[in-house]
C-alpha cells in the first residue's frame, strides 16, 4: 500500500531533523550537542526510511525498510539519555560500563529484528505488511518500544528533578527541554493506545523533530540567553568587567560586550569557536591560555600606555565536582595601577624630602653644637656632655679626666701676624685633636684660645701622658702664613675625678689651676692637679 501523504510528512520531518542535527553538530563543543546530533540523525533515519516504506509496494523492500527504521528507533533512546545526562550535569554517570548498559537492549532488539525471519521473535510472525500491524509485534518489538519509553521517562524525571534545583533563569532553559521531551512522550503513549488519527502512521519521528527545536533553543547559549534578555542585559551585558565562559574543551560558551572588545578583528559570532582563535592576539600578548589554574593573574599589555588587568579564573563544576569549563573575568585596573605608581612615587619623593629635612636638621644640630672655626664642639655642648659623663662616672665608679689646653703667646700671634693667623692656629689645633683623641673623647672650644677635652674612663696618669704627647706634636708644627713661618706651644692642665674632684665645678677648677701653673712655668708645659702634691710636674 502506497501513501504519498504519509511519505511527504516523514520526508519533511526528516529534513527538519537533519537541519537541527547540522546546527547541533556545529555547536558540538557544547554539552549535549553531540548526543543531540545523534538523536536527530536517528530521527532522520526513522523518518526517511518511513517515507520510503510508504512509497513502495514490494514486500521484501518494505521488510528491509522496517529493519532500517528500527535502527533509528533503537539508537535514539540511549542517545537521548546521554543528551539529558550531559545537560543536567551528570557527566560522571557516563562511564564505559554505563554506555555498555545502555547498549544492551538496543543490540538485543536489533539482533532479534535481523533474525526475525528465522526465530520470529521481533514481529511475532504477524503480517507486518498490513498497516494495522505496524505498531504490533513480539518480544523484540516490545523490548525496543518499552526501552524507548523508559528512556524518555527516565530523562523526563531527571529534567524535573533538575528543574526544582535551580533558579528561575535556569528553569526557563530546563522548561524548554521538558516541553520538547513531553511531546514524543505523550504522542508515543497515544500511539501505543491506538488513538492515532492516521491508520498505521507512527508519529514519533515527527514529534522528535518538533522537540528538536525546543532542545536546540534550550541547549545552545544563544537560545538560553534569549530566554531572559532583560536579566541578562541588566547583569551580564552592563557589567564593566569582561566576562567569558568556555567549556572544558576551550570553546566559547558565552561572553559579554566588554569581553568582545578583546576579540580579534573579523569575528562576528564567537559562540562555539575555540578561545585560542577568538582571543589569539590577546593571549599572545599576555602569555595566558585557557588551561590556567584557578586563581587571579595580573598581566600588562603594552600600548600607548601600559594597560594592567587582573584576570580571575574560576572552574565550572557539575554536581560531582567534575570540571565542565571555566569562567574568565578580567578587570581593567590601569587607573588603580596608575594611582599606585603615583602614590609610590609620591612616597619616594616624600621620603627624599624627609631625608633632606633630617639632613638639614642634623646639619642644624651640628652647627648648634660645633664651633664653626675649629670644627670641634662648642662650650654649650661641652657643659651638657660633661654633666652627663660625670654622673655616669659616679654611677659606674669609673674615672673621668679633663684636659684644659691653652695656646701660648696667642695674643702675640694675633698682634704680630693678624687674627687670620690666630684663626689658622686654632683650626690646626682642632684638626690635631680630632685625629688624635679617642672615639669616646669630646674636644670642645672652651673660650678664646682655650680648649677642653673630656676623657671618659681615662685614668689621671694616662690623661697626662696623652696630653704631653699632644703638646709635643703641636710644638713641632711649623705655621706658614703669607711670607713668614712661626711656631708656638701649648700649656695643658689635667684633672681627674673622683679622686681629685667630687663635682663638675671642682673638676674644672682643678684643671684650670693646673693650666695656670703650666702657663707660669716655661720649662714644663703639662701639669696635673693633685691635692697631695700641688701642681706636680710631668717630665
Amino acid at each position: 500500500m502506497i501513501n504519498p501523504f504519509y511519505a511527504l510528512l516523514f520526508l519533511v520531518s526528516g529534513v527538519g531533523s537533519l537541519i537541527i542535527a547540522a546546527i547541533a553538530w556545529s555547536r558540538r563543543p557544547l554539552a549535549g550537542a553531540v548526543s543531540l546530533t545523534v538523536v536527530m540523525l536517528s530521527m532522520v533515519i526513522w523518518a526517511w526510511f518511513s517515507a520510503a516504506y510508504w512509497l513502495t509496494t514490494a514486500s521484501d523492500a518494505k521488510i528491509f525498510l522496517l529493519k532500517l527504521i528500527f535502527l533509528g528507533v533503537v539508537v535514539s533512546s540511549p542517545a537521548f539519555v546521554v543528551m539529558v545526562l550531559e545537560f543536567t550535569g551528570h557527566t560522571d554517570w557516563l562511564t564505559r560500563w554505563f554506555y555498555l548498559t545502555l547498549a544492551i537492549v538496543p543490540i538485543a532488539a536489533l539482533f532479534l529484528l535481523w533474525t526475525d525471519a528465522r526465530y520470529g521473535l521481533f514481529f511475532n510472525r504477524i503480517n507486518i505488511l498490513d498497516p494495522e500491524n505496524i505498531l504490533k509485534g513480539g518480544i523484540g518489538f516490545w523490548l525496543a518500544v518499552i526501552n524507548g519509553f523508559l528512556s524518555i521517562t527516565f530523562s523526563f524525571v531527571l529534567l524535573v528533578r533538575d528543574y526544582f534545583r535551580h533558579t528561575s533563569f535556569r528553569r526557563k532553559q530546563i522548561g524548554l527541554i521538558l516541553i520538547g521531551t513531553s511531546i514524543p512522550l505523550a504522542l508515543n503513549f497515544i500511539s501505543l493506545l491506538k488513538f492515532s488519527l492516521f491508520k498505521g502512521f507512527d508519529i514519533t519521528p515527527i514529534a522528535f523533530s518538533i522537540s528538536g527545536i525546543f532542545y536546540a533553543y534550550g541547549l545552545f547559549p544563544f537560545g538560553m540567553m534569549d530566554l531572559a534578555p532583560m536579566g541578562r542585559t541588566a547583569v551580564f551585558e552592563k557589567i564593566e568587567d569582561g566576562v567569558l565562559v568556555i567549556n572544558r574543551y576551550g570553546y566559547v560558551i558565552d561572553l559579554n560586550w566588554m569581553a568582545k572588545s578583546f576579540m580579534d578583528r573579523g569575528i562576528d559570532d564567537p559562540i562555539g569557536m575555540p578561545m585560542a582563535e577568538v582571543f589569539a592576539t590577546w593571549m599572545n600578548e599576555t602569555g595566558l591560555h585557557h588551561l590556567l589554574q584557578t586563581g587571579i593573574y595580573r598581566v600588562e599589555v603594552e600600548g600607548p600606555d601600559f594597560y594592567h588587568y587582573d584576570i580571575s579564573v574560576t572552574p565550572l563544576v557539575d554536581y560531582a565536582g567534575g570540571v565542565l569549563g571555566q569562567t574568565f573575568i578580567w578587570r581593567d585596573i590601569s587607573k588603580q595601577k596608575k594611582s599606585e605608581i603615583e602614590l609610590r612615587e609620591a612616597n619616594i619623593k616624600l621620603k627624599q624630602q624627609l631625608e633632606e629635612v633630617q639632613l638639614l636638621h642634623d646639619q642644624l644640630r651640628e652647627s648648634s653644637i660645633r664651633d664653626s672655626l675649629t670644627g670641634i664642639f662648642n662650650r654649650g655642648y661641652m657643659e651638657e656632655t660633661l654633666d652627663r659623663e660625670f654622673a655616669r662616672a659616679i654611677r659606674e665608679d669609673t674615672p673621668l679626666s679633663v684636659v684644659m689646653i691653652d695656646v701660648d703667646n696667642f695674643k702675640k700671634v694675633n698682634d704680630t701676624y693678624g687674627h687670620a693667623a690666630g684663626d689658622m692656629v686654632l683650626r690646626t689645633l682642632g684638626n690635631l685633636l680630632v685625629t688624635n683623641i679617642r672615639t669616646g673623647d669630646i674636644a670642645c672650644r672652651y673660650g678664646g684660645d682655650e680648649i677642653l677635652v673630656v676623657m671618659p674612663d681615662a685614668l689621671f696618669e694616662d690623661s697626662i701622658r696623652r696630653a704631653k704627647e699632644l703638646a709635643r706634636e703641636f710644638s713641632e708644627i711649623i705655621f706658614n702664613y703669607k711670607d713668614t713661618t712661626f711656631r708656638t706651644t701649648l700649656s695643658i692642665g689635667v684633672a681627674s675625678s673622683p679622686n681629685h674632684a667630687k663635682t663638675v665645678a671642682e673638676l674644672l677648677q682643678d684643671a684650670d689651676k693646673a693650666l695656670y701653673f703650666a702657663k707660669s712655668d716655661n720649662n714644663v708645659k703639662v701639669h696635673g692637679y693633685n691635692p697631695l702634691e700641688y701642681y706636680p710636674e710631668i717630665k
